[in-house]
Formats: C-alpha cells, sequence, structure tokens
C-alpha cells in the first residue's frame, strides 16, 4: 500500500476511549454528590432544625456571656468608684488640713536657720556674763533651732471689721540655744523674740532652762570597724605610724609628703603645728575595704590594713605668771586645762624657767606645758612587708572613704623657717 494512504488511514482511525479513566471521574462525580448530600442533610439538621439539646446549649451560654459581661461591668465600677471615693476623701482632708494651716497662725514651724540667731546668742551670753551670775561656769556651745510659735497674717488678708481676727503684725518664734559648764551638766536655754516687716528683731522674754540628757557611756562596746574583718597588728605597723603622725605633727610638708610617699609633682599635704613629742599607737586593726586576706593560720598581713590610731601631743610649753597659777589652784579652779589632782609641783604641768625664772617687770614665771590626746582612722597600704606607709587619714569613722593620696591638695608646699608657705 502506497505511504499516502497507511497515513490517511490512520487519520480515519478513531483513538479508543480509556475505559479507566471514564470511570475514575464518574465515581469521583459520585463521591461529591454524595458528600453535598450529607453536609446538606446535617446542616438542614443543625440550622434549619434545631433539636432541644441544642436550643438550650445556646440560650445557656449567651446567658453565661451576659452574666459574665455584667459581672466585668460590675467590678470595674466599683474598684473605680472606691478609687474615686478614696481620692475625694483624700483631697477633702489635704484641703482640710491645708485650711487649717491658713486658718491657724499658731502652727509650730521648726527651722535650722533664722537671721536673728545673732540676736539670741548674744542675749545669752549677756544674761550668762552679768552680775547675777545667773548659771555658775555656763557657756554658750552652740545655737541649735527655732521654732515659729506665732506668724503674724498677711496685712492683705485681715478684715478689721472682724472682731475675731487677730491684726497682729507681729510673728514671734522660740530660739534654743546649747549651753555646757565646767561640772558637766548640759543645758538648753530658749528665748522668745518677736519680729515684724518693720522690726528686725527684739527679745520679748527673759531666757529659759532645763538640763538636758547626759552624754551615755558606751565604754567597751565601741567597734572601730564594723563589718571588717580583724587582723594582727606588726612592729612595721607600728613603726610606720609613728613615723607618720610626727611627720604630721612637724609643720613640715615636705617631711609629710615624704612620709606619705607621694611622688606626684603639683601636689602637697597640709601638716599640723609643730609638737614638742608625739606618741602614737595602734588600738585596732583590720582589712581595708577592696583587699583580700588569705585564710591560712601564719599567712601575712594583707597588702591594705585600715588602723585606729591614737596620739598622744605635747605641745611646746608657754610662759605663765607663777602667782596666777598658785591662786588659781588655791581656790580648786582649773587653769587652762590644769587637773584638781595634779599641783605645781608636778614637773609635767608647771616647770620654774631656767633662764627666765622672772619676766622684765620681776614677776615670777613658770612654763605651762599643754597635752592633746586625739585619734585618727588611717590607710596602711604595703603593710604585708617590712616597709608599710600611711597614704591617707582622717577622723575615727571614715576608713570605708580612705583612698590613697586623698589627703593631697592640688599645690605644692614649702616649710621655710619663717613658717609655712605655699608656692604655685
Amino acid at each position: 500500500m502506497p505511504r499516502q494512504d497507511r497515513a490517511e488511514n490512520r487519520r480515519s482511525k478513531k483513538p479508543r476511549e480509556n475505559h479507566s479513566s471514564r470511570k475514575g471521574r464518574g465515581h469521583k462525580r459520585q463521591v461529591a454528590e454524595d458528600r453535598a448530600t450529607v453536609d446538606a442533610l446535617w446542616g438542614s439538621q443543625v440550622v434549619d432544625q434545631p433539636t432541644q439539646a441544642s436550643d438550650h446549649y445556646t440560650t445557656t451560654h449567651k446567658r453565661a456571656k451576659r452574666m459574665r459581661t455584667a459581672m466585668w461591668i460590675g467590678l470595674v465600677g466599683g474598684a473605680s468608684s472606691v478609687f474615686l471615693l478614696a481620692l475625694a476623701t483624700g483631697n477633702a482632708a489635704y484641703q482640710a488640713f491645708i485650711s487649717t494651716i491658713e486658718a491657724d497662725p499658731g502652727i509650730q514651724d521648726e527651722q535650722l536657720w533664722s537671721p536673728r540667731q545673732a540676736l539670741v546668742v548674744d542675749e545669752i551670753n549677756r544674761w550668762l556674763n552679768s552680775e547675777e551670775d545667773p548659771l555658775p561656769g555656763a557657756y554658750v556651745i552652740d545655737w541649735n533651732r527655732v521654732v515659729t510659735s506665732y506668724q503674724a497674717p498677711d496685712p492683705e488678708d485681715v478684715d478689721e471689721n472682724d472682731p475675731d481676727t487677730d491684726i497682729s503684725a507681729i510673728s514671734y518664734e522660740t530660739h534654743y540655744v546649747d549651753l555646757g559648764s565646767n561640772t558637766g551638766t548640759l543645758f538648753e536655754a530658749s528665748v522668745l523674740v518677736g519680729y515684724s516687716d518693720e522690726l528686725e528683731g527684739f527679745v520679748a522674754s527673759a531666757p529659759s532652762l532645763k538640763p538636758m540628757l547626759p552624754p551615755a557611756s558606751n565604754e567597751g562596746d565601741t567597734q572601730a570597724f564594723p563589718g571588717a574583718q580583724d587582723v594582727q597588728e606588726s612592729e612595721a605597723l607600728d613603726f610606720a605610724v609613728q613615723s607618720f603622725m610626727e611627720a604630721f605633727y612637724s609643720a613640715n610638708p615636705s617631711a609629710l609628703k615624704v612620709a606619705v610617699g607621694d611622688g606626684r609633682e603639683g601636689t602637697g599635704y597640709m601638716p599640723m603645728p609643730a609638737a614638742q613629742r608625739v606618741d602614737a599607737s595602734i588600738t585596732s586593726t583590720a582589712l581595708a575595704p577592696g583587699f583580700r586576706a588569705s585564710d591560712e593560720e601564719d599567712a601575712p598581713l594583707p597588702e591594705g590594713v585600715v588602723a585606729r590610731v591614737q596620739a598622744d601631743i605635747t605641745w611646746p610649753p608657754t610662759r605663765v605668771p607663777a602667782d596666777s597659777a598658785e591662786a588659781l589652784e588655791a581656790q580648786g579652779l582649773e587653769f587652762d586645762g590644769l587637773l584638781d589632782d595634779q599641783s605645781l609641783d608636778d614637773d609635767a604641768i608647771f616647770d620654774d624657767t631656767e633662764a627666765d625664772e622672772f619676766d622684765d617687770d620681776g614677776q615670777r614665771m613658770v612654763q605651762r606645758t599643754h597635752r592633746a590626746s586625739v585619734e585618727y582612722d588611717v590607710l596602711i597600704l604595703e603593710a604585708n612587708t617590712q616597709t608599710p606607709r600611711v597614704v591617707a587619714w582622717g577622723p575615727p569613722g571614715t576608713w570605708r572613704t580612705l583612698s590613697e593620696h586623698s589627703n593631697a591638695i592640688n599645690r605644692q608646699l614649702t616649710s621655710p623657717d619663717s613658717g609655712l608657705s605655699d608656692s604655685e
């Protein structure tokens, strides 16, 4: 058969149908129709035709939701009402308190400063030094405080036609002054002072007195370094403290700077006036803040140590008339620190002068020796070596704040023979 005829026969043949594919499509269509029928059936039962159980469930659910909403609204509303009521009550009480203060000029107002405190101190001194000698051996320690006892109203707020209105233009305040005495008893003196816009201030009463509580004795219970770890002192620490105190009480800034070990330029240290003798001793030692100590028994000292130091200072003697000292001692009174149980025969208090036994007027003179016992907290570095050094110091209780060279000033000091001077 020719090739052309075979091609035409192939084109004229119908393709064979795929019975398996046709069957599959029909099956899927049938399943889809069945599902639609089921969904429609159940949907109509639930939505279009609700049962008694589903109706009860829907009604209960809606009722519970409404109850929850009402409860939340009640809680929020109640809390808001309580808060607003408390706020209104507090505001009313505050306004009432303010109105009471404004309406009561006698409100007590305590202050720690007054422009009239000098007037009060001068008045107390005049009273103590008067011929009557109202409080023997007493003296003023310090002005303490002032309390306003009456505040005059503002003239603009005064109604002169109101008989209940106080139109006084003078305010009053009570000043309190602390007093000491030779017997050791402490007193509190008070004085009433008046003032106004026209009057600077005037004393409006005689002084009032009352005793103060005596200082409590706490000997034996005092801790030098509370909360710090105690460390053992050493002979090297004793030498370091003694050398530092001698330099500190030398009136020589250069010696003090060398003792501290501050090699920086442009810094200096202020020493105390020169003492005739200094005896320093350590009363307590502890681990300095920021340093660690070893837990071993025979471990060396830590690098940083704080110490409480007591220094007994003997100042250069002064020349006083012998008859003045003898007269005062005969009366049993103190003379510039003379104790009752010490006499003129005690060389530690009075000594006859060798070169100048009499002054130019022929009056016999004696030497008066002055002593002081003081305490310091000091910071010692290189305490674990044989050459420890004191690098900072302060009053007792300041040991936590001490740091190396914290006492330095930004000025280089020198000490010529004529006294202290400084150089920029």
